[in-house]
């Protein structure tokens, strides 16, 4: 975006101001508005679970077993309210704190990498998490799980929107991170 500033004696000069693409706003808006509906339908199965289990199974059970078993889905349904809560009261604000934060300073950003962790079970893949981290020069951490295609497409175009910070992971980056992320804004890539 650009925006004009008018100095005294300079006349009129235009000055570039740092956003995202819009394409890389609406990637991040998605994968939040995901993780939030993946907390509701967590948090909603849940609930209505530890409801259903205490009101109608505790009932042929004898007192003891009712009981126990009650206390246990209690705590399902309160591990449920959470993730209801937390999907109901945190989306706006989460997902204006990481658009404001990568719209209003782009230019804040040290490092950006990705992490793919797989699960094998007996060989066969079972699961795969992938998640981005953005970490800003004041050292704030931004992370967000997301699709493997999605995440390199986002990768590409903060590559491309961000070119003074450095992507990919290494643990020479993760020590001057550490130190001081400054050393890492316009860092040459190091091969590791």
């Amino acid at each position: 975006m650009w925006l004009g500033v008018f100095i005294w004696g300079g006349g009129f000069v235009p000055i570039r101001i740092l956003t995202l693409d819009r394409e890389a706003n609406r990637i991040i808006e998605r994968n939040l508005r995901r993780n939030r509906n993946l907390k509701l339908i967590s948090g909603l199965s849940l609930l209505c679970l530890s409801i259903y289990t205490i009101v109608f199974e505790t009932a042929n059970m004898p007192e003891r077993t009712a009981i126990l078993v009650a206390i246990l889905f209690l705590l399902v349904g309160m591990v449920g309210l959470y993730f209801l809560l937390h999907a109901l009261l945190r989306y706006d604000s989460q997902r204006n704190h990481v658009l404001q934060r990568l719209n209003e300073q782009p230019d804040g950003v040290a490092w950006v990498y990705y992490e793919s962790i797989q699960h094998f079970p007996f060989g066969i893949q079972f699961l795969q998490i992938n998640i981005i981290h953005i970490r800003m020069v004041n050292q704030e951490h931004i992370s967000m799980m997301m699709r493997e295609e999605e995440l390199l497409e986002l990768m590409r175009m903060l590559r491309r929107e961000i070119p003074s910070a450095s992507f990919g992971y290494s643990v020479y980056k993760e020590q001057l991170y550490n130190i001081n992320p400054d050393l890492l804004i316009n860092m040459k890539e190091h091969k590791n």
